[in-house]
This record gives C-alpha cells, sequence and structure tokens, in this order.
C-alpha cells in the first residue's frame, strides 16, 4: 500500500503513516515476510486518533517505542465498516459492467469520500482528482483504478480487500517467500463446530487454496 500510494504522492499518507524517517516527509512500507524492524513507517492517526505525545525522533529517525522519544495516540480513532467512499467504489465497479449510473461519478464520488474521511484538504484532494481521478482505457484498466482506489479508501478494513484481490486480480499482490503455504490462500476452512454439529454441512476442504465458486482470477 505505501509504494502504491507513494508512486501517486497521495496526501492520504499523512494521516495513514507516519513519515520514515521522522519529519522527512517520506514514507517507507514493508513486505509480509520481512524480517522484524523499526525502520520503516508505522500506522498513524487514520487508525489510531489524534496523538496525545510526539518526542524527538532518535537519531536514527525513528520514534522510540517507549521513552522519551515516543509517539503514542488516544486511540479514538472509529472502526469504518462501510463508508461512503466504499458505497461509492462498488456501485462505480458496479455501473461499470452496465448498471445504472455513471462509473466515473461514482469514481470521483468515492476518491472525494475518503479524501474527507482521511482530513485532506479540498485543494490538495483537487490536485490529486486532477492527477488520478480519470477512468480511462479498457474496461479491465478501469476496473483496476477502481479496485485499487477502493483499496486504499479500505484502509483497516481487513477482509474486503482480500475479497477483492480474489473476484478481480487486483491490487496486485505478491506471495510471501517464506509463507508456510504454497501460495496465497484463497478461501477459508469451515469452522470446527460447523463441521461437528451440522449435519448438513459439506466436508471439510482440503486445503484454503480451494476457490469459492466466484473466485475466478
Amino acid at each position: 500500500m505505501v509504494d502504491l500510494m507513494n508512486g501517486k504522492a497521495d496526501p492520504r499518507r499523512v494521516t495513514y503513516f507516519t513519515n520514515f524517517p521522522a519529519n522527512s516527509g517520506s514514507y517507507k512500507g514493508a513486505v509480509s515476510g520481512d524480517g522484524s524492524s523499526q525502520q520503516y513507517s508505522r500506522i498513524h492517526t487514520y487508525l489510531r486518533g489524534a496523538t496525545t505525545k510526539v518526542g524527538p525522533a532518535l537519531p536514527t529517525g525513528d520514534w522510540d517505542p517507549t521513552g522519551t522519544n515516543s509517539i503514542s495516540y488516544n486511540g479514538a480513532a472509529p472502526i469504518r465498516m462501510l463508508t461512503f467512499a466504499e458505497y461509492n467504489f462498488i456501485r462505480a465497479e458496479a455501473a461499470l459492467y452496465g448498471a445504472p449510473g455513471d462509473p466515473q461519478a461514482f469514481f470521483t464520488a468515492g476518491i472525494t469520500a475518503s479524501m474527507k474521511d482521511a482530513g485532506v484538504s479540498d485543494a490538495d484532494a483537487l490536485i490529486y482528482l486532477n492527477a488520478q481521478g480519470t477512468l480511462t482505457g479498457s474496461v479491465d484498466q478501469k476496473l483496476k483504478k477502481i479496485i485499487e482506489e477502493k483499496y486504499v479508501a479500505n484502509f483497516g478494513v481487513a477482509v474486503e480487500p482480500w475479497t477483492d484481490w480474489r473476484r478481480t486480480g487486483y491490487p496486485a499482490i505478491s506471495k510471501v517467500g517464506n509463507a508456510v503455504m504454497s501460495d496465497i490462500p484463497r478461501s477459508l476452512f469451515y469452522p470446527s463446530n460447523e463441521i461437528d454439529l451440522n449435519r448438513n454441512a459439506p466436508p471439510q476442504k482440503a486445503s484454503m487454496l480451494e476457490r469459492i465458486f466466484w473466485d475466478k482470477q
């Protein structure tokens, strides 16, 4: 996500992540499977609430988790279960395939709503929309833009981006090098209580690589 947003100079980074190095205006992400390190941006006010303390940065440019150099939060950020931004991206995708409405209008509304959620100024949001907010190309190219923007807008939502990736193949993600599975999971096992107590339950899946019927990617 950090790389995707860096490539677009996305103004939502300011509330999504801390700078790394601290106060640099730069953002650095980690990839699943990377070793433990403090040398990355961290989740910031969008998911953790307002800052209550920001100490001086360490010589490494990092924020120390505790102590004089710490950065702390009030924890009052909301749980975003279904935002207006997500609603508009769902409508944009549907309209792309013939449902009522204009995909471009919904796409613009989705980005605009996400920017407002992230506290981005109207001026910075407009700059981003002028650079990244137009659906062009083939249907698949338009779908890619819709799903990538939905992915960014859904920062902090756990399952929906995984479902979108299984449905559409976007955003493009990579296998984890040291994963315990041979590939990215495509579904979850049925709960054991369902298998044990429901006489109509289907047989347990052989693996989490089995695909749901709508997973065509």
